[in-house]
C-alpha cells in the first residue's frame, strides 16, 4: 500500500510536476505518524505568497497527499504556497480522526506558514470528494460556535480562511443508501458507498456526535451562513454523487458568497489529472482563488 499510494506517486511528481517547484516533504503538524504535509512553492518566487491548504480525497479510506501531487502542483505553479495535507484513514482510524487531523493542520499552518514564505492571513481551503467534506467542516469550525473540541480550538484561534474550493464533494457520509434508494446510481457505486460509510463510521467515536461527517447537513440547518468564507463548488454532470454538490449549492445560494461550476460530461475525480475538462475546472479554481486571496 505504501508503494502504491506514496512511493510511486511521489516519484512521478518529483520527476515531472514538481520539477520547477521547491518542495519540503513530510513536515509533521501533529503527533500521529500520518499527520504530515508537503509544502510546495514556485522556485522563482521569493515574496510572501498566498496559501492553499489542500485536503485530498479518497473516501476517507485510501489515497494520499502523494496521489494528489498534481492538484498541489497546479496551485503551486500558479503562485501559491501549498500545504498538501496527509491525515489518518479509516478503517484503522475511523471518524473523527480525519476531522481532528485537518483541524490540527489548520492550527499548525496558522503558526508556521510564515516560516515557509506564506501569508497566515491569506489561506484558502481546497479539497475534493472526502477532502471537500473535511475542508467544509473546517471552514464551519472557523465561523460558527460548535461544542466539539476540535471546533472550539479552531474557533478560539480567531482566524478563518478567505475561501473554500469544494470539488465534487462527498458531503454526507451517513445514510449512503440514499444513493440507489432516493437517487439513481449505478450498481457498482451503490454497492461501494455503504462500505465507505461502514469503514468510516461503524467504529466511530461518537462522543461528540456525527455531525462533522455531514457538513452539508450542518449548512442546511444553519439560520445564518453569511459568515462562511466564499465557496466555489465544482462538479461534473456525470458524477454519481453530484447530488451532494447540488445540495451544497442550494443551501448556500442567496445566503452566502457562492460560485458554482458544472463541467459537462465530467465524472468523479476529473480535475486530478490533465485533460480538457480538468482545464475548465482549473480556470475557475485559479480565477476564484485570485479573487478571494488577492494578487499572486
Amino acid at each position: 500500500m505504501d508503494l502504491l499510494f506514496k512511493q510511486l506517486p511521489r516519484a512521478l511528481w518529483q520527476a515531472s510536476a514538481w520539477r520547477d517547484l521547491t518542495v519540503q516533504a513530510d513536515l509533521r503538524y501533529d503527533a500521529p505518524a500520518a499527520c504530515t504535509l508537503d509544502a510546495l512553492r514556485p522556485t522563482d518566487r521569493d515574496e510572501v505568497l498566498p496559501v492553499v491548504l489542500h485536503i485530498h480525497g479518497g473516501a476517507f479510506r485510501v489515497l494520499s497527499k502523494e496521489t494528489h501531487g498534481y492538484v498541489a502542483s497546479r496551485y503551486a505553479r500558479a503562485g501559491f504556497l501549498v500545504l498538501n495535507v496527509e491525515y489518518r484513514l479509516a478503517p484503522e482510524s475511523p471518524f473523527p480522526a480525519a476531522v481532528r487531523d485537518v483541524h490540527a493542520a489548520w492550527l499548525w499552518a496558522r503558526d508556521h506558514v510564515a516560516e515557509l514564505g506564506g501569508g497566515p492571513d491569506r489561506i484558502l481551503l481546497s479539497g475534493e470528494s472526502a477532502g471537500a467534506n473535511l475542508a467544509l467542516g473546517l471552514a464551519l469550525s472557523t465561523t460558527i460556535d460548535r461544542d466539539e473540541p476540535w471546533a472550539r480550538a479552531v474557533r478560539e484561534a480567531g482566524a478563518r480562511p478567505l475561501g473554500v474550493h469544494a470539488c465534487y464533494g462527498f458531503l454526507q457520509a451517513t445514510d449512503t443508501a440514499r444513493y440507489g434508494r432516493d437517487l439513481p446510481v449505478g450498481a457498482l457505486v451503490g454497492a461501494r458507498l455503504p462500505i465507505i460509510e461502514r469503514d468510516y463510521l461503524a467504529r466511530a467515536d461518537a462522543t461528540w456526535g456525527l455531525d462533522y461527517a455531514d457538513p452539508v447537513r450542518i449548512i442546511e440547518q444553519l439560520d445564518d451562513v453569511g459568515r462562511l468564507p466564499p465557496v466555489l463548488a465544482v462538479c461534473g454532470t456525470r458524477d454519481p454523487i453530484s447530488d451532494d454538490t447540488a445540495r451544497l449549492i442550494a443551501a448556500l445560494r442567496g445566503r452566502a458568497d457562492l460560485e458554482a461550476l458544472w463541467v459537462k460530461g465530467a465524472g468523479h475525480g476529473f480535475h486530478c489529472l490533465p485533460g480538457r475538462r480538468s482545464e475548465e475546472a482549473w480556470l475557475a479554481l485559479l480565477g476564484h482563488a485570485e479573487r478571494v486571496v488577492g494578487p499572486r
